[in-house]
């Protein structure tokens, strides 16, 4: 796959499909400061905290989603020069991929177990 032959414009269009996964990276990673500044502050077990960690590990999932979708539109896209793009045509999961999608399930998770513990310090609070 040979792209010294590629146009500013096919590099510039990459560019912009790679700053569209990491303008996703960086919402995920401003919902992490956020959570982490509750912490900071005391508000652990809160339903708020609980909704931002599985909004993150939504968000985790979205990315990785994006990042996997947006690899061979790259590839498609610095391949436009070439006579035969069949090359260009493909899409492929690594092994990194699946294991960010498992962390994110369990950042999820954890969101779901994060809840129901303020819940129960909401029900114990009302009964002490």
């Amino acid at each position: 796959f040979d792209i010294s032959g590629a146009a500013s414009t096919q590099y510039a269009a990459a560019i912009a499909l790679n700053l569209v996964v990491w303008a996703a990276l960086a919402w995920m990673c401003w919902g992490v400061w956020r959570l982490f500044g509750r912490y900071i502050q005391g508000d652990i077990f809160s339903r708020i905290s609980a909704d931002l960690l599985q909004r993150i590990g939504m968000l985790g999932l979205f990315t990785v989603a994006l990042d996997v979708v947006t690899r061979p539109a790259v590839i498609y896209v610095m391949g436009l020069h070439l006579p035969d793009r069949s090359d260009a045509r493909h899409m492929f999961v690594r092994t990194e991929d699946v294991l960010y999608v498992l962390i994110a399930l369990i950042i999820i998770a954890l969101g779901i177990i994060y809840k129901a513990a303020a819940e129960m310090a909401d029900e114990h609070a009302q009964v002490v």
